[in-house]
């Protein structure tokens, strides 16, 4: 779980083996992803009222916008744990 000040994005990263489910269940989020070799950017505005679940797969850079005027919360599951001797995120900006 994560809580988010407004205005704020966070993530601009993707993962080599790790598939991640988001779930806004507090205020209002643009979530934006794109296969790491491609330059089509999706985008998914959603808000805490929805309980959307999106699904990011494995080498989708990520990112999570806080759109709204209060705190964005948001609910995060992830296919593996972290294991800090094998770091399966790498820094890459969704949007230029």
């Amino acid at each position: 779980m994560s809580r988010t000040k407004p205005g704020v994005v966070r993530g601009n990263h993707y993962h080599h083996t790790k598939a991640e489910k988001f779930v806004v269940v507090e205020g209002k989020a643009i979530i934006r992803f794109r296969h790491i070799d491609r330059g089509e950017v999706i985008e998914h505005c959603v808000r805490g009222e929805e309980y959307r679940v999106l699904d990011i797969p494995p080498g989708f850079t990520h990112s999570i916008e806080n759109v709204g005027t209060s705190d964005l919360v948001t609910l995060f599951w992830a296919s593996e744990v972290f294991d800090p001797k094998r770091p399966d995120t790498q820094g890459m900006v969704v949007l230029e």
